[in-house]
């Protein structure tokens, strides 16, 4: 499983670097790097799930393959890449939207002829985009059920370090079903 996690890591930090260096010899060192970094080493100890940064790249790689065109099986890489992402942590996937936001930030005044023939673009090919977005949710669901299950009814319970009781949270329910 170890072993999968750094190779995994690999790979997708390959082929993240290959699109943007398009030099063989300088993706695989730095996909090395990225692979073997001492934030991976160090998560071997005890969470190895933490090891699992490959999401992050795979969808870099995702997001530079749909600037220049719109297809299904790049939707399913950058599909692969944020359910990876989460796979790893949900803290990562937050992370990854986070990122994914701030990009989209700086992206749209710097390249605002760009994002809107790009928008076009999407929005003429709107199916593909809606087929991905009901896969990726199902996928996700499916992968965290718990998490929604518990968010949903409000039963989600964050232990207090002061004192000795649950703080129960309020559900996505309590949003629109009044006490």
């Amino acid at each position: 499983t170890v072993y999968s996690i750094y190779f995994l890591n690999y790979l997708t930090g390959f082929l993240l670097f290959k699109k943007i260096s398009s030099s063989n010899l300088i993706a695989s060192l730095s996909a090395g790097i990225f692979a073997f970094s001492s934030y991976t080493l160090a998560r071997n100890g005890s969470h190895i799930n933490l090891a699992l940064i490959a999401g992050f790249p795979l969808t870099l790689y995702a997001l530079i393959r749909l600037k220049e065109k719109i297809f299904p099986p790049t939707l399913f890489v950058l599909g692969a890449g944020i359910i990876l992402t989460s796979v790893g942590s949900l803290q990562y996937l937050l992370l990854l939207g986070l990122m994914l936001l701030v990009l989209l930030v700086i992206s749209l005044p710097l390249y605002s002829i760009e994002v809107s023939r790009y928008l076009r673009s999407a929005a003429v090919h709107w199916k593909p985009l809606v087929i991905f977005f009901m896969v990726l949710t199902t996928l996700g669901a499916a992968l965290h059920f718990s998490y929604f299950k518990s968010f949903i009814s409000g039963s989600y319970s964050l232990r207090d370090r002061q004192a000795a009781f649950d703080l129960i949270r309020s559900g996505f329910s309590d949003l629109f079903i009044p006490n």
